[in-house]
């Protein structure tokens, strides 16, 4: 093959830069799935992802704010949750999934408003279940 030779700078900087539209991810939880007080079904975890940003300033329940939640090599269960946090400029996520088979499910997430334009960055993770 032929070669190259290519020149760049790498800045460092202490936090990414945050987008002016898109709300951020600010906490992701990942824990035991089902229903709390519910017995703890077999093979499932519980994924909590909050977002954070302007964009969510005057929105309530109402807003028509919908969940995107795709995996591979797994599966989203329903229902999905979506809900602001109180007293926070912020949203809740929060589904529960399954593996297929050993290898970590691959899994994408963000909001989408009433119109289903993109109001968050999109969360990504490779995620196992830790409790069978």
């Amino acid at each position: 093959g032929d070669e190259f030779t290519f020149s760049y700078d790498i800045e460092w900087r202490p936090l990414d830069p945050k987008s002016k539209t898109l709300a951020s991810v600010v906490n992701t939880r990942q824990g035991l799935g089902g229903i709390p007080g519910q017995p703890i079904p077999e093979g499932v975890n519980k994924m909590v992802i909050d977002f954070e940003g302007p964009v969510f300033k005057g929105l309530d329940n109402k807003s028509g704010i919908k969940p995107i939640v795709e995996a591979s090599n797994g599966e989203i269960l329903e229902p999905i949750g979506v809900y602001p946090v109180v007293g926070t400029n912020q949203w809740r996520l929060a589904f529960d999934y399954k593996q297929a088979n050993n290898n970590p499910v691959n899994i994408r997430a963000y909001l989408v408003d009433k119109n289903d334009e993109a109001i968050t960055e999109t969360w990504v993770s490779d995620a196992k279940v830790t409790i069978k």
